[in-house]
């Protein structure tokens, strides 16, 4: 039984409920959509956001009816935002398998997301907690600011690191934030915890996203479900690169800055032996290393419980696991 799975079991009854509830929200009598949905519903990853927002409840009281629903509001806005940012990046693989917008076209991905965004908000307002549908719209605000940063940091030469980290803040940890919130909101935390499990999620979502960079320097596409580099080929500068860029003699980085800025890049491999030569990725880690500290001493501030150690377990997980 992989990790993810045995942290699934902390809160196992509730995630059923949870995988039933999200299954009965996107049946439809349009044929059309009926079709698009399922297959978004089969291609769906680990599900880590719901699990978030079903354990923070967990370490904060009971999950309720309005915790699986507002997990499910949740999920469903991450999907509709997955189909989107698939067809503003042109990207053509979903966990290793045909995008929406592969499988079909792009209209169908945007038309698509706007149904899942909808339904995810007719779920938030449903269970009459401003609080929380105050924090599921601040995600789809922060995740469409996030993307846009992105846009206009591709192909940049001279990247800063403190923009890549607000780039970061805005989708991946954003997110996290928000659902560990979401879940201490629904279970009535009181406004100190729910800040406190935000940042939390922020600094777990920050280690996933380092990961992720690392692991398009390092793994093969099978493992990873995408082209391995494919940030690289699209002008995506992450934290690798960026840091071997910055440490780099004058005239090594001078010339992959020339490729940025023509956007041409002629050797993918050759800007891999430059990452790592130029100690792109020890950094890297040595970053995530350093955010999953802030991390766990937030959750040390929690009394001990089943909810807790799968906290931390998934905390060791996101910068431990191989795919």
């Amino acid at each position: 039984m992989d990790i993810i799975s045995q942290i699934k079991k902390t809160v196992l009854p509730e995630f059923a409920d949870y995988e039933q509830y999200f299954s009965r929200m996107l049946e439809t009598d349009n044929v059309y959509l009926k079709h698009v949905l399922e297959y978004v519903r089969t291609r769906r990853g680990k599900q880590l956001r719901p699990l978030l927002v079903l354990l923070a409840a967990k370490l904060c009281g009971k999950i309720t009816e309005t915790t699986i629903q507002l997990a499910v509001s949740v999920e469903l806005l991450h999907t509709a935002s997955l189909l989107h940012d698939d067809v503003v990046d042109s990207s053509l693989l979903r966990r290793g398998q045909a995008s929406v917008n592969a499988e079909w076209n792009n209209k169908t991905a945007v038309l698509v997301g706007d149904y899942l965004l909808a339904k995810s908000l007719e779920l938030g307002v449903g269970t009459s907690n401003p609080q929380a549908l105050k924090e599921i719209t601040k995600i789809g605000q922060r995740l469409a600011s996030g993307e846009l940063l992105q846009l206009y940091s591709e192909w940049k030469s001279n990247p800063e690191e403190s923009v890549y980290f607000e780039i970061i803040k805005q989708k991946t940890a954003a997110l996290f934030n928000s659902c560990m919130q979401i879940g201490a909101i629904s279970v009535g935390a009181n406004d100190e915890d729910c800040k406190t499990l935000g940042a939390f999620g922020e600094y777990l979502g920050i280690c996933f996203q380092l990961k992720d960079d690392y692991f398009d320097f390092q793994a093969k596409d099978e493992t990873i479900g995408k082209p391995v580099m494919s940030d690289v080929k699209e002008g995506k500068i992450t934290l690798p690169l960026l840091v071997a860029l910055r440490n780099a003699p004058m005239e090594e980085s001078d010339y992959i800055k020339q490729q940025l800025q023509l956007k041409q890049i002629e050797d993918i491999n050759a800007i891999h032996e430059f990452v790592v030569k130029n100690n792109g990725l020890t950094y890297t880690v040595e970053k995530m290393n350093d955010y999953k500290v802030l991390a766990s001493q937030i959750i040390e501030k929690f009394t001990p419980s089943t909810a807790s150690n799968a906290l931390s377990e998934l905390l060791s997980y996101a910068i431990e696991r191989t795919i």
